[in-house]
């Protein structure tokens, strides 16, 4: 190397030198400030969650009203019209208060409070599907009225969330006052940062410039230890490929192949020594699966525009002698320093399991996708009520996951009713059976054994239906019930004729 060459090398350095370390003090600069602005956005995002808390809790109180209401005016009138912002409000407030809670679960107090909440209007809820139903069956709806019960739990609850607003209103305030004073440190730290690093700049330019000198030997050496560690990547590079797990093809831009590695041998059937000179498609015969046509060999592109490309799918290679492989391939240019492409590398492997793999797991998704059809079928056609449930059935937590379209012409309520709504099938059973019914069904569940539950149901319209519910348990691998499927049937006509 000449001395107009190294010293243009120190003079590349130099400039590198003094772009780097602006480039550097900037980027650390940017990164204090991005510390700091983030630290504002959180306390902004801080006062952005107290308001959603405050919305949901707003809401809540609004279905609380919309309950309380739509009982009032069913109970004066006796219109089901009126159940409406009942029935609505009683499907919605469930997910509002877990929404609510959620958003809540790193504030104990607030907590403590949601939690106190809910076994109130679960109280109020059965308070007033009470009077509901004896409201409906011309009961004696007036004394239970009279005894304030709902009123004492509605109070409860509004004062309750009252409470929850309160503090949530304070802790939004103060988390304001902390984003304002977030705002402030910003604005004055960036300056005073930007005087420190301007400072900073200065001294290491003068720095950067001074060791130069002593650098100016390191130069030579580290060029050469370049030099050094790319006839060693040459070298590993020419290793790895020949030891590579898939097939590899190395081929100049004229198509000549140069490399195979073990794996290419073996899936084209040609040796190295065999192909090495042939043109590439003499060795990479292939053709689409289906049309048997020749197949685009991405060769080609790769060496006209020095792009990565991928081979289309159902390729099919024919080896040497004559034996069809199905492949999937990508091709990449070898680019020399100056981005002209110098050479294509090929990789690919045979996927003949991988086929083999797909075509049974096609076979396998038709077959059950009939036996699903089969069973949807067999369910449509069931007269009664198909289900699966999660959880202990007297559980607030049971989850429903599947119900049978039946259920509306039976009972009158949507699917959707019943996947929504938790424990709905003890919801609408009759008062006077609820806790019977609970507790079969409960020992059912915990005995683990098939089992048969006789209760009323109570319609939509509310016609009483004597129902018969046979259930099998469904358990873990620990032996333990996990949930409960089954089918309930209508026997009003067998209990009327006995």
């Amino acid at each position: 190397m000449t001395k107009p060459n190294i010293d243009q090398v120190e003079f590349r350095r130099t400039l590198n030198g003094a772009f780097a370390l602006p480039l550097i003090a900037l980027v650390l600069l940017a990164a204090v400030l991005l510390w700091q602005v983030n630290s504002l956005l959180n306390s902004t995002r801080l006062v952005e969650h107290s308001d959603s808390v405050l919305t949901d809790v707003t809401e809540a109180q609004s279905l609380l009203i919309d309950l309380e209401t739509g009982v009032r005016g069913y109970l004066l009138t006796g219109d089901d019209d009126f159940l409406t912002p009942y029935t609505s409000a009683n499907s919605a407030i469930d997910g509002v208060l877990q929404h609510l809670s959620t958003m809540v679960s790193d504030n104990p107090e607030q907590s403590a409070r949601l939690e106190q909440l809910h076994p109130t209007y679960l109280k109020w809820r059965d308070y007033g599907n009470e009077v509901l139903a004896l409201r409906r069956s011309s009961g004696d709806y007036l004394s239970v009225v009279r005894s304030r019960q709902g009123k004492n739990l509605m109070d409860q609850m509004r004062a309750n969330l009252s409470a929850f607003i309160s503090t949530e209103e304070e802790l939004r305030n103060d988390r304001s006052a902390a984003a304002q004073q977030a705002a402030r440190v910003v604005i004055w730290s960036s300056i005073g940062l930007a005087l420190l690093v301007g400072v900073g700049l200065a001294l290491l330019t003068r720095r950067q410039l001074s060791a130069l000198a002593r650098t100016y030997g390191q130069a030579l050496t580290a060029e050469q230890a370049r030099a050094d560690e790319l006839d060693e990547q040459r070298e590993r590079l020419r290793v790895t490929l020949a030891s590579i797990g898939d097939a590899v093809l190395v081929a100049s831009p004229d198509g000549s192949l140069t490399f195979l590695n073990a794996v290419a041998e073996n899936v084209t059937g040609w040796q190295h020594s065999d192909a090495a000179g042939q043109h590439l498609n003499t060795v990479f015969n292939i053709i689409n699966e289906h049309t048997r046509a020749p197949a685009v060999n991405p060769f080609d592109r790769v060496v006209r525009e020095g792009v990565v490309v991928g081979l289309a799918n159902h390729t099919l290679l024919i080896r040497r002698d004559g034996t069809e492989v199905p492949i999937d391939d990508s091709a990449a240019p070898i680019k020399d320093r100056d981005g002209r492409v110098i050479g294509v590398v090929l990789v690919f492997r045979d996927i003949s399991e991988q086929k083999h793999a797909e075509h049974a797991r096609f076979e396998l998704s038709r077959e059950v996708e009939a036996q699903r059809t089969r069973l949807d079928n067999v369910i449509a056609n069931v007269p009664g009520v198909v289900w699966e449930a999660w959880g202990q059935p007297d559980q607030t937590s049971q989850r429903i996951d599947f119900v049978s379209n039946y259920v509306e012409t039976m009972l009158g309520y949507t699917t959707e009713e019943w996947l929504s709504t938790p424990n709905f099938w003890l919801t609408i059973v009759h008062p006077d059976d609820r806790a019977g019914a609970a507790a079969r069904a409960t020992e059912t569940y915990r005995r683990g054994e098939p089992g048969v539950n006789r209760f009323r149901w109570l319609t939509r319209s509310g016609d009483v239906l004597w129902v018969e519910s046979h259930s099998v348990v469904m358990v873990g691998e620990d032996g333990q019930p996990l949930g409960m499927r089954g089918v309930t049937l209508d026997i009003s006509a067998r209990m009327q004729a006995d």
